[in-house]
């Protein structure tokens, strides 16, 4: 993981508004609630939701539009790398657990024989993810994006998301 060192740190309101769009999504999604022709599982890696949550921009509006029209897809490892960042940057540990909680009911197992070769390792397991539950992936890691022409999945940036699924951007 590679995310910025430098963080503006959460205002109290901010985090609370997350948790809350989290909380909310997760009731949708587990009620199973979309009737879009566009209506895809979506993983998303570690990177995308940290710029995500914490320096907004187009990750954040890419994530708050997954969570309003698509399906989040996430595993414990996603979570797990999460939360270790944020351990890092002293975010109130409030918080972190709370985020957890909230992630979690975005996880899903999947087929750990998928065997999938890429360069990075760690990358293996967000591909085997996206494998078993034929979902997108929005990365803006290299070693994903080099590894999507030969990939079974389809892989995007987040340009490419807001570029196809977001319209008037």
């Amino acid at each position: 993981m590679k995310a910025k060192r430098s963080v503006a740190k959460l205002s109290p309101s901010q985090r609370r508004q997350w948790l809350a769009l989290l909380q909310k999504h997760a009731k949708n999604q587990i009620a199973g609630l979309s009737n879009s022709k566009n209506y895809y599982r979506i993983v998303i890696d570690t990177n995308v939701l940290l710029s995500a949550i914490l320096y907004g921009g187009k990750p954040k509006k890419v994530l708050q539009h997954i969570l309003a029209h698509q399906e989040l897809v996430l595993s414990d490892y996603i979570v797990d790398e999460f939360v270790n960042y944020l351990k890092t940057i002293k975010i109130p540990q409030k918080f972190i657990r709370q985020a957890r909680q909230k992630l979690e009911e975005y996880c899903r197992d999947y087929d750990m024989s998928v065997d999938e070769k890429i360069r990075d390792i760690n990358d293996t397991e967000i591909l085997r993810l996206a494998i078993t539950h034929n979902a997108l992936i929005i990365t803006g890691d290299k070693d994903i994006l080099e590894y999507k022409a030969k990939s079974k999945v389809s892989v995007l940036t987040v340009s490419e998301y807001i570029e196809l699924f977001i319209p008037n951007d």
